[in-house]
């Protein structure tokens, strides 16, 4: 039996299970900075109308900045190029300027593919699950991960202790750990994903959810 924890591009997945890869993707860059000039009290978010994608400036420690742009890749025409997307938002929206001014880009922009979490995804299988990254646990609002590894881990492992018990590692007995992880994630990586499809391209319905958000520090148009 495995438990792959392998990342995104898992290799295990992909060698046992290339057709399980059914969940929504994401197209993501991002670059670290120091000295943006902003609040380190709570991430920021952006949306821009008529996109589906946003930006984001999260502060990490030391006055590092998380500074990047997410999009559906479903969605490349609408949302135009990621990098140029990245751009404008720096350029043109005045809080963003004014706090970029006099930013230090600390590395080049990298970019990443994101496999997101669906309710169609399938992280087990006969002799296999498929934890973290590699089990498309990946917040599609905020990227990160860390927490869902986690605690993926230990239901894996839960599962795993008791498919040794009853010396029986097939896929309906594995599926108790899909089982587990829907019910834990599946309502809230849904709703992220649908604000990250939505909130940009029709952006009026912020109005509406923005004082509901605590992430979001302002919607700016």
């Amino acid at each position: 039996m495995i438990i792959a924890a392998d990342g995104t591009n898992s290799i295990v997945r992909k060698q046992l299970a290339p057709k399980l890869d059914t969940s929504p993707k994401l197209v993501g860059i991002r670059q670290y900075y120091r000295g943006v000039n902003l609040s380190q009290n709570h991430n920021h978010v952006y949306f821009r109308n008529g996109t589906n994608g946003y930006f984001w400036a999260f502060p990490l420690k030391d006055d590092l900045w998380n500074i990047g742009y997410g999009t559906p890749e479903h969605k490349p025409k609408e949302n135009g190029n990621v990098k140029d997307e990245y751009q404008f938002f720096i350029n043109h929206f005045p809080e963003l300027k004014k706090a970029m001014a006099n930013a230090v880009p600390q590395e080049k922009i990298v970019g990443h593919k994101l496999a997101s979490f669906s309710k169609k995804a399938k992280i087990s299988g006969d002799g296999f699950m498929l934890a973290g990254d590699a089990g498309f646990l990946i917040d599609p609002a905020w990227g990160h991960g860390i927490d869902k590894a986690m605690i993926s881990g230990r239901y894996a492992a839960e599962t795993a202790i008791e498919a040794i018990k009853s010396n029986d590692f097939s896929s309906s007995t594995l599926r108790k750990y899909d089982q587990k992880v829907h019910q834990r994630f599946g309502s809230e990586m849904r709703k992220q994903y649908l604000m990250v499809k939505y909130f940009g391209k029709y952006n009026a319905l912020l109005k509406f959810i923005a004082p509901f958000l605590k992430m979001i520090d302002k919607r700016i148009s």
